[in-house]
C-alpha cells in the first residue's frame, strides 16, 4: 500500500505541473487523500460495523494534520543550523487551520448530541439514531459546501495572493534547482501511472478492509 500511495502522490505531482499552479496543487492536496477515500468507500460497503474505523480514521487525519505535521515542521525549522527565525504566511495558515478545526467540529457535534441523550428516556434508541443521523448529514453538507467556499477562495478571490506565496516558497526551497533538473514524466505517463497505482490502490484496500475483521476478534484489537 506505502509504494502504490507513494507512486500515487508522485504521479499526481507530475500531472499537477502541467496545469495552472493553483489548480494544480488543489489536483495533489486531493490525491494526497485519495488513498483514505478509497479505504473508506470499501470499509462503508462492508457495513456498519465499518463506521467506528472511518470515524477514529478521519479523526486521526485530522489531528495528525493539525497538531503532530505542524509541530514537526516547526521543530525541524527550529533545529536546522543557520536558521534563526521562520516565516509563513499568516493568511493561508489561518484559513487551513480554521478549516480543520470546522472539520473536527463535524465530527464532534454529532458524537456530543448522540452522548447527551444516550440514556435518557425521553427518547427511544431508534429515535435518537435517526436525530444523529440527520445532524450527520447536516454536518457533512455543511463540510463540503465549506470545501467549495475554500476551493473559490484559492482559486478566484485570492488567486494573486497564492500565487506569489508558491512562486516565493519554491524559490526559498533549497533542492528547487536539484528537482527541476530531474527528468519529469510527460502527460500520458502521468496519466497512466495515475491510473495503475489507483487500480493497485483499491484492490489492496479491498484485501486490508477485509483483514480488519480478524485483528479484531483474533487478535483482540479494538476498532479504536
Amino acid at each position: 500500500m506505502v509504494p502504490a500511495a507513494n507512486l500515487l502522490g508522485f504521479a499526481g505531482q507530475e500531472l499537477a505541473r502541467k496545469l495552472p499552479h493553483v489548480l494544480g496543487v488543489i489536483l495533489e492536496t486531493t490525491f494526497g487523500s485519495i488513498v483514505e477515500i478509497i479505504l473508506f468507500v470499501v470499509l462503508i460497503k462492508q457495513g456498519e460495523e465499518s463506521v467506528p474505523i472511518i470515524k477514529g480514521a478521519i479523526l486521526g487525519s485530522i489531528l495528525a494534520n493539525l497538531l503532530l505535521c505542524l509541530g514537526l515542521c516547526f521543530f525541524a525549522g527550529g533545529i536546522r543550523p543557520g536558521r534563526m527565525q521562520l516565516s509563513f504566511s499568516e493568511a493561508v495558515s489561518e484559513v487551513g487551520s480554521n478549516l480543520m478545526l470546522v472539520a473536527g467540529m463535524g465530527l464532534v457535534v454529532p458524537a456530543a448530541f448522540s452522548a447527551s441523550l444516550t440514556g435518557t428516556n425521553s427518547d427511544s434508541g431508534s429515535e435518537i439514531g435517526d436525530q444523529v443521523l440527520k445532524i450527520s448529514r447536516v454536518s457533512c453538507i455543511i463540510l463540503l459546501l465549506a470545501f467549495v467556499v475554500y476551493v473559490f477562495f484559492q482559486m478566484h478571490s485570492h488567486k494573486g495572493l497564492y500565487d506569489e506565496i508558491f512562486l516565493a516558497e519554491e524559490e526559498q526551497n533549497a533542492d528547487r534547482h536539484d528537482d527541476l533538473a530531474k527528468a519529469k514524466l510527460t502527460m500520458t505517463e502521468a496519466a497512466i501511472a495515475l491510473v495503475f497505482a489507483l487500480a493497485m490502490v483499491s484492490i489492496m484496500a479491498v484485501f486490508l478492509a477485509g483483514g480488519i475483521e480478524y485483528i479484531k476478534t483474533e487478535r483482540g484489537i479494538t476498532d479504536a
